[in-house]
């Protein structure tokens, strides 16, 4: 038996729909591409009660389409800088958008199933992988450490 990549998918495992939605500018892979660290930076910098909390702007959409938000403003970013900001190598602006309470709203199941795995693999000292890796490419420590936390978990 072989793995290889679903066609439709292109081996990501999410429906294309899945994909197609992006909060602060990243899908669901561009999260989950990044190191533990940066993805547990990246959820905390979108909280509407951080500092970067004074745009307004709506973050979350589909397709990057520029489909007004609720507060008239577009939401697709793809073509680079906003507010002054310099754009990063996949069209994203620099420093994360923030969620408005619609969006947040919206977002809210997965920033929590985000934030949960990853104060998960902090608490066991695993901020450097990142969650796109699947189980079989841990070393024998890491997959022990993953096993011993889940086992000794409050249910």
């Amino acid at each position: 038996m072989s793995a290889r990549p679903c066609r439709s998918c292109g081996g990501k495992r999410l429906r294309p729909e899945a994909l197609a939605v992006r909060v602060c500018g990243l899908g669901i892979m561009d999260v989950c591409a990044k190191n533990i660290g940066a993805a547990a930076e990246w959820v905390e910098q979108i909280d509407p009660d951080s500092e970067y909390n004074r745009n307004g702007v709506s973050a979350v959409h589909v397709n990057g389409t520029d489909a007004p938000a609720t507060n008239g403003h577009k939401t697709g970013r793809r073509n680079g800088a906003k507010n002054g900001r310099k754009s990063s190598k996949n069209g994203a602006a620099a420093a994360p958008q923030v969620l408005s309470a619609r969006d947040k709203t919206i977002a809210n199941q997965v920033l929590k199933e985000i934030d949960g795995r990853v104060k998960f693999l902090m608490g066991i000292g695993l901020d450097y992988v990142t969650m796109d890796r699947t189980a079989q490419t841990l070393s024998g420590g890491e997959a022990q450490r993953c096993g011993w936390r889940r086992r000794s978990a409050p249910a």
